[in-house]
């Protein structure tokens, strides 16, 4: 997936964290929530500064919007453009379908097992991620 990401960014000038981004900013306004930067640096894990270039480089390429945030004049909320949804799904949408199809091919149980198994994985990596030296709980 990485490579695939890497890949379709590289065709669509946008950096790895940009896609990120732009995930974070379409999920959350799917659930109808609200993103500020700061909510998004620390999903993306990127530094406030980082934050405020990665969105500047967005807003040029007409992907994001920024607007005041309804209840706290001190902040900002990202908004998702039309744009940024014809590009995702240009850019997520054959991987959807084809890993879908890959999927496809397995039972629920077995897919449990996959899910399980991934999770195991993500818990012990950000555990060693944390501190390298302690042994996993696994």
């Amino acid at each position: 997936m990485d490579s695939y990401v890497q890949a379709m960014g590289r065709g669509h000038e946008l950096h790895r964290t940009d896609l990120s981004a732009l995930a974070v900013v379409m999920d959350a306004t799917s659930r109808g929530e609200q993103v500020t930067p700061r909510n998004l640096a620390r999903a993306v894990r990127i530094s406030p500064s980082a934050m405020s270039a990665l969105l500047d480089r967005l807003e040029q390429a007409g992907h994001l919007t920024r607007r005041p945030h309804p209840d706290d004049r001190r902040s900002i909320v990202v908004d998702i453009t039309d744009s940024a949804l014809a590009t995702g799904g240009a850019i997520f949408g054959p991987v959807g379908r084809a890993t879908a199809a890959v999927m496809g091919q397995y039972s629920e149980e077995q897919l449990q097992l996959v899910a399980r198994f991934l999770d195991q994985v993500a818990e012990v990596t950000e555990q060693l991620a944390a501190d390298p030296s302690a042994p996993p709980s696994r």
